[in-house]
């Protein structure tokens, strides 16, 4: 099962995927629209646990700046 987390913005359901690459230093979120792939944050991880609030607060905010940045 993918490592995924939904991020909510504007309406929209940001879905958010965990990805590695060959070079362990390479890591991050793939972030999709609609089953269309709409860009990548690299270095962030989705967080672990699920009831840690500061965690998923500080991912939420950091793909939903980046959501603004780069698609309004």
């Amino acid at each position: 099962m993918k490592n995924q987390k939904s991020v909510f913005e504007f309406g929209d359901e940001y879905v958010c995927t965990q990805f590695t690459n060959v070079d362990p230093d390479y890591t991050g979120v793939d972030i999709s629209l609609n089953d269309n792939h709409i860009g990548q944050i690299v270095g962030l991880d989705i967080p672990d646990d699920i009831d840690d609030i500061e965690s998923n607060i500080a991912f939420d905010t950091e793909v939903e700046d980046w959501i603004i940045e780069n698609e309004r």
